[in-house]
């Protein structure tokens, strides 16, 4: 009759997890993933090309900045994400009572299966920061009683509002306004976009866009292949689509939001933005201070892990980051406010 702390323990979670495959989310081919033994990082701003300052607002918060000639640093804490789920009493009597092999094998896996969602969750999060990043410019927190606006100050004149509402609109013309804009920032021109599966149906069923593609007088339709060989053409960003959801628990149940907003066009180049930097959390500072360093080592950008409560009684699977993305290379990005 096992105990759950002998077959669902810290120890084997972390050894499920290294040796889990899991699939990368579109961020972090933007923004690749870099632990760091610390819960602080310097953020570096500007160094593409002018510099700029990242502002940090909270409050009772104090945000500490060195200021260099070329370079402007600000000293980041990284954001602690967590989430923990209880053991249910069922689980617990199986678990320690099985009928067989085979219950105790299906329990487990329900365990499991219970852990990957929260470490997906962790994940969810930071994929959120990342395309706030990208869509704005920004990363706003405010949850958990934590108020905190991270402004990584992309360019005024990178920033710009376009209307096709009317007939006559002209989004070739606009997208060029846009990428000329971040290449005079910058020096260097944007090469790939992304957007909603909305404005690029709202692109390629644009009459000018038709005419430059098919000529006058033509019904045919301008898939997203035709539209992005027209911008190549052009010398403009080719456009990837994404439509990323997640779900967000709210006080009447669950709501469905986008990773990437649907009114927005942004540009960049073809390099990396910045990096998605994670830091020690405090279990992972536990076990080291507990001389635990082997299993502490085996800890990945996402700690996951169980504990026992005492008051109330219950055993819990707990997962915990902190994280938070960089962005030194703001001035490379355009973003692009688009009304249909």
């Amino acid at each position: 009759m096992p105990r759950i702390e002998e077959v669902f323990n810290t120890n084997e979670l972390i050894n499920y997890f290294k040796e889990a495959v899991v699939i990368p989310m579109l961020g972090e081919s933007l923004f690749p993933e870099r632990k760091i033994q610390d819960i602080e990082f310097d953020m570096i701003l500007g160094r593409g090309g002018l510099p700029v300052s990242a502002s940090v607002h909270a409050f009772d918060t104090k945000t500490m900045l060195a200021s260099r000639e070329a370079i402007e640093k600000g000293v980041q804490s990284l954001s602690l994400i967590k989430r923990q789920i209880k053991i249910t009493e069922k689980e617990l009597i199986k678990i320690q009572n099985p009928r067989n092999d085979a219950e105790l094998a299906f329990v487990l896996s329900q365990l499991y299966n219970d852990s990957e969602k929260l470490v997906e969750s962790i994940k969810v999060r930071v994929e959120a920061m990342r395309m706030e990043i990208l869509s704005t410019g920004k990363v706003k927190i405010e949850e958990n009683g934590v108020k905190v606006t991270i402004d990584y100050s992309v360019p005024t004149g990178n920033q710009l509002p376009f209307s096709w509402v009317a007939a006559g609109s002209t989004p070739l013309i606009d997208l060029d306004t846009l990428a000329t804009a971040v290449e005079t920032e910058c020096g260097t021109r944007p090469t790939r976009a992304l957007t909603s599966r909305k404005v690029v149906k709202a692109i390629c069923a644009n009459t000018s866009i038709k005419k430059a593609v098919f000529g006058v007088n033509s019904d045919k339709l301008v898939t997203l292949a035709l539209l992005n060989d027209l911008l190549i053409q052009s010398d403009l960003p080719i456009i990837l689509v994404y439509e990323g959801k997640y779900k967000i628990e709210t006080a009447d149940g669950f709501s469905t939001v986008r990773y990437f907003p649907e009114n927005i066009i942004s540009m960049f180049g073809d390099s990396t933005l910045g990096e998605t930097i994670y830091g020690l959390t405090a279990e992972e500072v536990k076990l080291i201070g507990d001389g635990k360093m082997e299993q502490a080592s085996m800890v990945g950008n996402i700690f996951a892990g169980t504990y026992t409560s005492i008051d109330p009684v219950g055993e819990f699977t707990k997962v915990a980051a902190t994280a938070m993305p960089s962005f030194p290379h703001a001035e490379e990005v355009g973003i692009a406010t688009i009304t249909l």
